[in-house]
């Protein structure tokens, strides 16, 4: 492996953090920025996420130092790997694993996958939110976007148990409350969205609004404006996505009703037991691919 070449950057960007040298910028949101970065005492490439000072409180940073450190600590093949967590004169930075491939946003612009495909990765979040769940951390904010997919076809969440800071826009729908992002509006639970507890369960209906996705085309909740998707994600039940795929299982279309349900007492039980269902489905001697077939790795 070679290291980046020199960053793009305009003068004024750092070159560098701690022992990282930054390569270019990934992307930017609210509270910092991501940049490819290459780890010099291990020669490897990572992506570093910088915070800047001026954005969050510093009970915030607080949080977000504490936050980092549990999610550290968490091992597993679908959630995005935490290394390093850096201080310097532009602020907190958090070192992650790179993950080549594209966001599950970018590969859903290109059409529909199967229900095969969808249930795995789908199987794969769980897999990911159960392990996360089991040590104390809620995501907060799983969405198409904070999904990748590797090269080789399987899902790695990021941005697991980090608090992120966004203002409200029409497009991304963030949601913030004293600089605390709450998640993103179409995306996140009824009690999320009333600004109460969130604990495992609303993880849960997030992602029944993924596997909604991915299974129809559209999000179940994304209204014309903010406030129209916030009283959808209050009180609208979408139809079932057997009405606009009836291909799809019954078992699968009904795991994605329990998911979405209002109260959080009517989902299932756990991340573990919706990986359990998925894998149970009858969907093993199904090609996986787009809707069209033209491409069976969808990646």
């Amino acid at each position: 492996m070679t290291a980046p070449g020199p960053t793009t950057d305009p003068p004024s960007e750092p070159t560098r953090i701690g022992p990282y040298r930054l390569a270019r910028r990934l992307g930017q949101g609210g509270m910092g920025e991501v940049f490819l970065a290459w780890d010099e005492r291990l020669g490897r490439r990572v992506a570093l996420k910088r915070i800047r000072r001026e954005a969050p409180t510093a009970e915030e940073r607080e949080r977000f130092r504490r936050e980092a450190s549990a999610a550290a600590r968490l091992s597993h093949s679908a959630v995005v790997q935490i290394y390093d967590l850096l201080e310097d004169a532009t602020g907190d930075a958090l070192v992650l694993e790179y993950v080549e491939g594209r966001t599950l946003r970018e590969l859903l612009q290109e059409g529909i996958p199967s229900p095969a495909l969808a249930a795995r990765l789908a199987r794969e979040i769980a897999e990911g939110l159960a392990a996360a769940h089991a040590g104390g951390l809620v995501h907060r904010d799983l969405k198409a976007e904070n999904v990748m997919i590797t090269p080789d076809g399987h899902a790695k969440i990021l941005d697991f148990g980090i608090a992120k800071a966004a203002p409200l826009t029409g497009d991304g729908e963030t949601l913030t409350v004293q600089g605390a992002v709450l998640g993103t509006l179409h995306a996140m639970s009824p009690e999320q969205a009333r600004g109460g507890e969130v604990d495992a369960r609303s993880d849960l209906f997030s992602l029944g609004v993924l596997l909604y996705e991915m299974l129809t085309g559209r999000s179940p909740f994304r209204g014309s404006d903010p406030l129209d998707t916030l009283q959808r994600v209050a009180g609208y039940r979408p139809p079932s996505v057997r009405e606009s795929r009836p291909e799809i299982p019954r078992a699968l279309s009904d795991l994605v009703d329990r998911l979405l349900a209002k109260h959080p007492e009517e989902r299932p039980g756990s991340a573990g037991e919706v990986a359990r269902a998925l894998a149970a489905l009858p969907l093993g001697d199904l090609p996986e691919g787009l809707l069209a077939g033209e491409d069976p790795t969808w990646v």
